[in-house]
């Protein structure tokens, strides 16, 4: 059974995702330059998920570079902003991202080196999670409530990251009710999940016993 000792609804981390199509130019243990049609900003740390075929690593990195490489045109003959973003890793490689770069490898024609530093020119469905100021104020197998100083469309839908300790889960969303925090520039946002694996579901269960600090 899975247990989060010493663990709080406010040490969890609530990133939202948002799917991009990106071009990874150059890829490392320490970090990468990917091509996007939307800015990343200087110095903002993101969590990149990365899927390729059937594998897919998520990796934490911070912004070093960003600038406008070019005006490309898309396939209704609209010029587009591409902008170069370097991101350096903040962790080391695990198993994970080793992985992931043996699939990459497999994609790659032509000189092989000895460090796994890679250029592999290929598109890859990239998920950008960007980090809230929110805290968790009840969490459940159906949903949680947050306070954030975001006011969501209702009904909205939007995948949402939890960080809880070693879990990392991705969870779909569906905004139910918002209400402003009186005497506070927050809201409260109840959010339900639209979709739960079985794994998701354990951890869920595990994080809904713990209960907020006492005030």
């Amino acid at each position: 059974m899975l247990q989060f000792d010493g663990l709080t609804l406010e040490d969890i981390r609530v990133y939202a995702v948002d799917p991009v199509d990106a071009r990874v130019i150059d890829i490392s243990q320490g970090g990468m330059a990917v091509e996007t049609i939307v800015p990343l900003h200087m110095g903002e740390q993101y969590r990149f998920k990365i899927s390729v075929a059937n594998s897919s690593v998520s990796l934490d990195g911070e912004v070093i570079r960003c600038s406008l490489q070019q005006l490309s045109e898309d396939v209704e003959g609209h010029n587009v902003p591409v902008y170069l973003n370097g991101v350096r890793f903040l962790i080391q490689r695990n198993p994970l991202e080793i992985s992931l770069l043996e699939v990459l490898h497999a994609n790659v024609v032509g000189e092989r080196r000895t460090s796994p530093r890679l250029k592999p020119q290929m598109m890859m469905r990239v998920e950008i999670a960007h980090p809230l100021n929110s805290i968790i104020k009840e969490l459940g197998e159906d949903g949680l409530t947050m306070e954030s100083d975001i006011i969501p469309d209702m009904d909205e839908e939007r995948n949402l990251l939890l960080q809880a300790g070693y879990e990392t889960l991705i969870l779909p969303t569906r905004v139910l009710h918002v209400s402003k925090k009186e005497g506070f520039d927050s809201y409260n946002t109840r959010l339900e999940f639209t979709s739960v694996g079985e794994h998701e579901s354990a951890v869920l269960s595990a994080l809904a016993a713990i209960s907020n600090p006492e005030e």
